[in-house]
């Protein structure tokens, strides 16, 4: 009898860890069936069928509060608007407004991270619309009342230098999060980018992958600015007038 009761105990722990199993298995298979759908609508110039999957996405990682899954998703929105609005005109400024609607759902350095990549979306307007951009006024009073075309470049500075300090604002959170925690955000940037998955390799914390993506981005416009005849070479280095807050911050850093 005895032997009887704990065989039966066995069976139903055995029964028990392969159900636990199963569910933690499933939830693993649940994302990547999901992201392989999306994947397959936005092969297919199907952006419709892609957002409902990537707002399918989004929900079962706030309720399972999976982050990494759940920013991955807000970030590839941005190819959902590309292919519905095949004109950055359009789809960068939805990105950037439906991003922006979303960092106060997120802990603390996964919205560093969206920061830095709404600075980005702003840093790449610019880029692409730089004719039309250096020939717009300056603007005054709220700019949410203005559409985006017709910003001028101050104005998008001012964006970019926020959400760039923003993005390195907690400093001692970003320090201690490994950067290897939060590559499935980026997977599949990396399968198309060696250069994106070098600094994800070599940049052990998020506060050097964060930093370096901002410095990046300084660099390159003090050298554009430079060869446009308006700043030194050594305007990114000397000068805080273009990003204060972020210059400040990483001097308090360092010395």
């Amino acid at each position: 009898m005895k032997k009887s009761l704990i065989l039966a105990v066995s069976a139903v722990l055995a029964i028990t860890a392969a159900a636990f199993s199963g569910n933690a298995n499933a939830q693993k298979t649940d994302y990547s069936t999901l992201w392989k759908t999306v994947n397959n609508n936005l092969d297919n110039n199907l952006p419709e069928s892609a957002k409902k999957t990537l707002n399918a996405i989004e929900q079962k990682a706030i309720k399972e509060k999976n982050q990494n899954q759940q920013l991955k998703a807000i970030v590839y929105m941005q190819r959902v608007f590309k292919l519905k609005n095949d004109d950055d005109e359009n789809y960068i400024p939805t990105t950037i407004a439906y991003a922006e609607s979303k960092l106060g759902q997120l802990d603390v350095t996964h919205k560093a991270l969206l920061h830095s990549e709404i600075a980005a979306a702003y840093a790449t307007y610019i880029d692409n619309n730089r004719w039309r951009i250096q020939n717009n006024k300056p603007i005054e009073g709220d700019i949410s009342k203005v559409e985006m075309k017709y910003w001028d470049k101050a104005t998008f500075q001012a964006r970019i230098n926020y959400h760039y300090d923003e993005a390195l604002k907690d400093v001692d959170a970003l320090k201690n999060a490994k950067t290897t925690d939060y590559t499935e955000i980026y997977k599949d940037r990396t399968l198309k980018n060696k250069n994106f998955q070098q600094h994800l390799d070599y940049e052990a914390t998020l506060f050097e992958f964060l930093f370096h993506r901002a410095a990046n981005y300084y660099k390159e416009v003090a050298t554009a600015d430079d060869t446009e005849g308006e700043v030194r070479p050594a305007a990114l280095a000397s000068s805080t007038c273009v990003m204060p807050s972020l210059v400040q911050r990483v001097r308090n850093i360092l010395l």
